[in-house]
């Protein structure tokens, strides 16, 4: 397991590869505030071409909510505009990834934009 030093890659909105340190601050200067939750989720992610594979239904852990969007911890590395469905709670929530960063090995947040919820 790397130390908290190490770097990544990660997949950014241009679909480019870029370095960026685990220590990276990831709070940005925000329109709409984050509502904190971490606590488990149910999700299914889509196949970002739709085709050939199944959705992978599992387990995330939200981050954070807010008007426009959600954040989550995930085991896998998502890219930008897959299809991502959660329920949390009562409530069903359906966005598009927007960015996803590595943290440590086998650990990525991302961030996805709100679509749909019920």
């Amino acid at each position: 397991m790397p130390d908290r030093n190490t770097t990544c890659h990660n997949t950014i909105e241009n679909d480019r590869l870029e370095e960026c340190s685990v220590l990276a601050d990831t709070e940005l200067e925000r329109r709409f505030p984050r509502s904190e939750l971490h606590r488990s989720a149910s999700a299914t992610i889509y196949p970002l071409d739709g085709k050939g594979q199944q959705p992978l239904r599992c387990s995330v852990t939200m981050r954070d909510l807010s008007e426009r969007g959600f954040g989550i911890t995930h085991t896998e590395l998502l890219v930008p505009r897959q299809r991502i469905e959660i329920d949390v709670g009562a409530k069903h929530l359906a966005g598009d990834v927007l960015w996803c960063r590595c943290v440590q090995r086998g650990v990525y947040i991302a961030g996805c934009r709100l679509v749909d919820s019920k």
